[in-house]
């Protein structure tokens, strides 16, 4: 999932994390953050069916 960049920020990224972290206001509309799980959770579910797969093996062409 991409998500726009208003501001890039350079440095070490757990020295720059907690200086940034208090000044952060928690929102109660999680719909945002709900539907980014509900997506990650999709893809990984999509992967492991894939991975069990039908057990065909796909060979070169020639």
């Amino acid at each position: 999932m991409r998500y726009p960049v208003e501001v890039g920020l350079v440095g070490h990224a757990q020295a720059d994390l907690e200086r940034l972290l208090p000044l952060l206001e928690r929102k109660s509309d999680r719909s945002f953050l709900e539907r980014a799980q509900a997506t990650y959770r999709r893809w990984w579910e999509l992967i492991g069916e894939q991975a069990a797969g039908s057990g065909t093996r796909c060979g070169p062409r020639r």
